[in-house]
């Protein structure tokens, strides 16, 4: 898989310098204080989250990463993240970040876990609307088949933090829930904010034979 992933990479590899209109105040390598620009040059103030503790980020490290547009426009870059707060892709350039104002269908982001092993994020759209989520949304392919995809939905909110006999904070607290997706039915499935065999079968009873066969000889 990582062989082919790599071989995607090469074939698509060019290095985007988009033309987009935020630019990044300051250099932590967190999408906090940045600013876009109207038509007619004067900024425009998008949020100040520097005084909340955590990160909206998928991941700390920036990492290579492959971008599809939806015009079908396909490029990579060598610091990619994705802001789990925002739900917007940046890139970084010396030291300034950069979102990517395009139509973005798909990506691809490689963190490396270790050294001998990288963790491969998937990121799609264009899926039915469930639970407030829109064709917009992304979700994390966590496994791709003909009938069937399990996705994974992730978020990071703010939420105030009281304890006693400290300072009042804010904090970025993550949200998660997975689904199931049906393409040939364009359906989608909720399975809760943790997945277990039981839940499984119980939000898939169509598919339990199929689930019983695979945790067999896979042991989910």
């Amino acid at each position: 898989m990582n062989k082919f992933i790599l071989f995607v990479c090469v074939l698509f590899y060019q290095v985007s310098y988009a033309q987009v209109n935020g630019v990044y105040v300051g250099a932590d390598g967190v999408p906090h204080n940045y600013q876009f620009f109207d038509g007619t040059g004067n900024p425009i103030v998008i949020n100040d989250h520097s005084n909340i503790d955590g990160s909206p980020l998928l991941q700390d490290k920036w990492a290579f990463g492959i971008i599809r547009l939806k015009n079908g426009i396909t490029f990579s870059d060598s610091a990619i993240n994705f802001s789990l707060f925002d739900d917007k892709l940046f890139f970084k350039r010396n030291d300034e970040t950069f979102p990517i104002n395009y139509a973005v269908k798909d990506f691809l982001i490689k963190y490396s876990e270790d050294l001998n092993e990288n963790k491969i994020y998937h990121f799609q759209n264009n899926f039915p609307a469930i639970n407030k989520k829109d064709s917009l949304t992304f979700y994390e392919i966590l496994f791709d088949g003909n009938s069937i995809r399990l996705l994974k939905w992730e978020h990071k909110k703010v939420r105030s933090v009281y304890k006693y006999n400290e300072p009042f904070h804010r904090e970025y607290f993550p949200l998660q829930e997975f689904f199931a997706f049906f393409p040939k039915e364009n359906k989608i499935v909720e399975l809760g904010a943790k997945i277990n065999l039981k839940g499984l079968r119980k939000n898939l009873p169509e598919y339990s034979n199929q689930i019983n066969r695979y945790n067999s000889a896979h042991k989910l």
